[in-house]
């Protein structure tokens, strides 16, 4: 009963996701074809320029808003991404003498920076002083975890500072994930990013991206005459790649740790679970991923794109941090190791110690 439940409302949850698309593709066409029309006719008025501009802006938030938070499946903060990817559908929808209103948003993007810079000095002695308690209790970890905590103490809430944290991430350990180590004897690392070819996969992913991006740029540009949208579709492709690098640089920087009362289940910047030993119940090898229909539906996957291959069970649900400071609570975690054996015999030798 409650797997068919499930069931249907992941349906209706897709079936709302494909409305959006198309509703969204609907009025993304009918206003370029507006703004082809009047382009031709040499009739592009301010009035116009403004129509087109809310209908975006405002339209598409809007429709979001109708399917997903009035229904209470989303919250009012998974409005600011829909908001920016109006802007950015805006800004290729409309020719430059048309950009007029929608350059003023620029001024909104501004004061939405100045507003992550205040509340950040603001509290700034507050993160300092997270900062230092959480390095007091574990001083063996990176100071670039104790601050990512501190934040999340102090920001849980907020989305906008969470999306900023989680770049930064990105790009610290893309620049300094290297010079990351854990020297101290109380920690015992275990990997997850070598086995599965995932060095081999990032390169060639970056290799294909940058000859791909390089074509798509010169044809753009070049040969159809579409500068802006060639740069910004390059912009785009370059972003990518540093969260691609980034992502796993993040993995190799930030193993599974065994410490002396707590695991600390990491995976790069996508998920991050503090797990007291003496919550722990059960762990065990999984073969297959058809080992894992003997578990209840109540656990999550924190590995990296591979198949789990150790089950984790706890007493009782604990907290994992996700991608942009998202929260969830668990009690069963899969998690997926290069060394399984070792991590088993590491793990049961602290346990029954």
């Amino acid at each position: 009963m409650m797997k068919s439940l499930t069931y249907c409302l992941s349906m209706i949850r897709h079936q709302k996701t494909i409305l959006f698309l198309f509703l969204t593709t609907i009025v993304v066409a009918v206003e370029t074809m507006v703004v082809h029309a009047s382009t031709l006719a040499g009739n592009t008025t301010h009035l116009l320029a403004l129509g087109v501009t809310i209908d975006l802006i405002a339209g598409l938030p809007l429709l979001y808003y109708l399917l997903f938070i009035r229904s209470q499946q989303k919250s009012t903060r998974s409005l600011i991404p829909i908001i920016f990817l109006a802007s950015a559908i805006a800004y290729l929808v409309l020719p430059a003498d048309m950009e007029l209103y929608l350059n003023q948003l620029r001024y909104l993007f501004f004061i939405l920076d100045l507003f992550v810079l205040y509340k950040i000095l603001f509290n700034f002695r507050t993160i300092y002083r997270g900062y230092r308690a959480n390095q007091s209790a574990r001083p063996e970890l990176p100071g670039i975890i104790h601050f990512e905590k501190a934040m999340h103490q102090q920001f849980a809430g907020s989305l906008l500072i969470r999306f900023i944290m989680t770049e930064l991430l990105i790009y610290y350990y893309l620049i300094f994930g290297r010079k990351i180590s854990y020297p101290s004897q109380s920690l015992t690392p275990f990997s997850y990013h070598r086995k599965g070819n995932g060095g081999i996969i990032v390169g060639v992913l970056v290799a294909v991206s940058i000859v791909e991006m390089t074509v798509v740029h010169v044809i753009l540009d070049l040969v159809l005459h579409i500068p802006k949208i060639a740069w910004i579709i390059t912009g785009l492709s370059i972003y990518s790649l540093f969260w691609i690098v980034g992502d796993y640089q993040a993995m190799k920087a930030r193993p599974i740790l065994l410490m002396e009362k707590t695991l600390l289940i990491q995976t790069g910047i996508r998920w991050q679970v503090s797990v007291p030993l003496d919550q722990i119940l059960s762990t065990r090898f999984i073969a297959n991923k058809s080992e894992l229909q003997n578990f209840s539906a109540d656990y999550i996957s924190l590995s990296s794109g591979r198949s789990p291959n150790i089950m984790i069970q706890l007493n009782q649900e604990v907290e994992a941090i996700g991608l942009f400071g998202r929260t969830v609570t668990a009690s069963n975690f899969a998690v997926a190791v290069d060394d399984p054996d070792f991590f088993l015999k590491a793990i049961r030798s602290r346990l029954y110690h």
